[in-house]
């Protein structure tokens, strides 16, 4: 949460620590030096190091209790959460509760409709899915829409490709494992032939070479935002999905089942298995160590 410094008293609030808002909080503080940042998580260990700026004021907070969140927001202006994306709703409700502005980085479509239907009625902004996919991507797609009367396709890529990958699918983790692994388990949103549909994730595998090396590309949950939404009737096909090296899509290395049509020409979600895809996330110390080394020689 934070005050804005001489004003009214902006208060931003990450709800709850997750690899991004470890920048968030600072880049809040200290890049305008407007906002008193008051910083919550449950770990206080995730905290250390906030205290180390005068504009940033750690709270250990367990942001699941509404009634301890509602207490932290008391004459904060705005709440921005960085918590993974189960605990979006009860933030997002919770921040309506107490009248504030909301913003969250959520790739999740569910919680994001939940978020939609509480703006509804609200007399305080409520901005989800301000990230990089969803969120700057869907912005710069947005703008270069706009310049044109119709479009035949509009396809979005984004992927967190590392100089020195440090897992096994070569994947730079900067956020939630659990937001990668929701990426990657349900439905995704999508225009096809002018049609609003529910498309699978992992699926429509492409493959193209930038720089001479290989990457593969395929559907991923959340990246479009509400974009689907602005520009049906105006794009024939949109769609969003994510890069990675080649060789490295999770569908490729387990079983994946699931993905069987639904209801309305949708899909079912799909069921990775998270415990390996989530060690597979994780960063080897021995890679981690040979890449700064390689850093320091280069």
């Amino acid at each position: 949460m934070s005050n804005q410094r001489g004003g009214s008293g902006d208060e931003e609030d990450p709800g709850g620590r997750s690899r991004q808002d470890r920048l968030d909080d600072r880049d809040l503080a200290g890049s305008s030096g407007d906002y008193a940042v008051t910083l919550v998580d449950r770990s206080s260990a995730h905290l250390d190091g906030a205290a180390a700026h005068a504009a940033v004021a750690p709270q250990v907070l367990d942001i699941t209790d509404a009634v301890q969140l509602q207490a932290a927001l008391a004459g904060h202006y705005a709440l921005l959460s960085a918590a993974p994306y189960p605990l979006t709703r009860g933030i997002a409700e919770t921040a309506a509760a107490c009248g504030v502005h909301y913003l969250d980085l959520t790739e999740d479509v569910a919680s994001t409709r939940r978020v939609k239907e509480l703006a509804a009625g609200a007399t305080t902004a409520f901005i989800p899915q301000c990230g990089l996919a969803p969120g700057f991507v869907s912005i710069v797609a947005a703008d270069l829409a706009r310049r044109f009367e119709r479009l035949q396709s509009v396809r979005m890529r984004v992927g967190a490709l590392p100089q020195f990958p440090s897992n096994a699918l070569n994947y730079n983790l900067t956020w939630s494992t659990d937001g990668v692994i929701n990426e990657y388990c349900e439905p995704c949103e999508a225009i096809v032939e002018g049609v609003r549909r529910s498309v699978p994730a992992l699926e429509e595998l492409e493959e193209f070479s930038l720089d001479g090396v290989t990457y593969e590309a395929f559907n991923t949950s959340g990246g479009l935002g509400t974009l689907c939404e602005s520009l049906h009737g105006k794009v024939g096909n949109l769609n969003s999905a994510s890069v990675i090296c080649a060789g490295a899509r999770p569908a490729g290395r387990w079983r994946v089942a699931g993905g069987r049509p639904g209801a309305a020409g949708g899909h079912r979600p799909r069921r990775l298995p998270r415990q390996p895809l989530r060690r597979h996330l994780s960063s080897n110390p021995g890679v981690m160590q040979k890449a700064a080394r390689h850093r320091q020689n280069g």
